[in-house]
């Protein structure tokens, strides 16, 4: 009966694990860190110099929200958070971003 007991408790435990909400997991966003090469008009074109947690297949990044002028120069090294939605054209571009931080070099 003792065996049974902590069979089912284990199996609880197994089955927690697999179907538990993970919504934590799907939040975390992705990054990468990238330097500030120029701006085209859709925003700042950023050289990716380490891809963080996500591969593009890209070297460089259109950041819709990242303007040359008062708060980014050509230069400046940035991270920049995301939800993993990019357009896929070529370069990637990424329209929103969770944040995007100044940064020192990779």
């Amino acid at each position: 009966m003792k065996k049974l007991f902590v069979l089912l408790i284990v199996l609880a435990f197994a089955m927690c694990s697999f179907g538990c909400d993970k919504s934590e997991e799907n939040d975390y966003p992705y990054y990468f860190i990238g330097e500030i090469v120029g701006e085209c008009e859709w925003g700042g074109i950023v050289k990716v110099v380490d891809y963080g947690n996500h591969d593009f297949n890209s070297k460089e990044v259109i950041m819709h929200e990242v303007r040359l002028g008062q708060d980014y120069s050509v230069g400046d090294y940035i991270r920049v958070e995301f939800d993993g939605l990019f357009l896929e054209t070529a370069p990637p571009q990424i329209k929103s971003a969770i944040s995007i931080k100044k940064t020192d070099t990779t």
